[in-house]
């Protein structure tokens, strides 16, 4: 439980790749989600009744949550967890873990068949998948060490928000503490 919450709070606050990197647009036309399975971003999680708090990241107000019933697979890929993202209470991600290098290639042939190829980069000695779009960005990749699949999907608004009250936050401690 521990392992997936850093995680997740890898991915969400370590790895928000920029623009420049991801090279633009790059769903295939129409497929860009708002949201997973049928949770849009943004939405307040005190109006979904079926969600189960596993975690709280270091700044408070970063929660994760596990949907019970949640069905575990996409397309032919076993999942062991989804872990959806909450900030200041409003649905902003989502993080998907697999095992094994077998789930892992069906989860990105779903994947791509769904959203289109994507586009793959090279950072910190790992290949991404990974799709931009106007409101969502996805990531794919695969850690031959741990062998685990790792799919991440967020809302770029709801990140921008996160990252605008973290630079806050920031100016008011530098301000306070020199």
């Amino acid at each position: 439980m521990k392992r997936l919450l850093a995680l997740v709070c890898l991915v969400f606050f370590s790895l928000a790749l920029p623009a420049e990197v991801l090279g633009g647009l790059n769903f295939k036309p129409g497929s860009e989600p708002d949201g997973f399975r049928g949770i849009r971003w943004g939405a307040d999680i005190s109006t979904l009744k079926d969600m189960e708090c596993f975690g709280t990241a270091d700044d408070g107000l970063s929660k994760f949550y596990i949907r019970s019933g949640d069905n575990l697979t996409i397309g032919d890929a076993q999942l062991n967890k989804i872990a959806y993202s909450f900030w200041n209470g409003k649905f902003y991600g989502v993080v998907i873990e697999t095992s094994g290098y077998s789930n892992y290639l069906n989860l990105q042939e779903a994947v791509s068949e769904m959203f289109g190829i994507g586009t793959t980069i090279e950072l910190y000695k790992k290949q991404f998948f990974v799709w931009d779009g106007a409101v969502t960005t996805m990531t794919l990749t695969y850690d031959t060490i741990g062998g685990e699949g790792l799919f991440v999907i967020y809302s770029k608004k709801g990140e921008q928000k996160r990252k605008l009250w973290k630079r806050q936050k920031a100016r008011e401690g530098a301000r306070g503490g020199f």
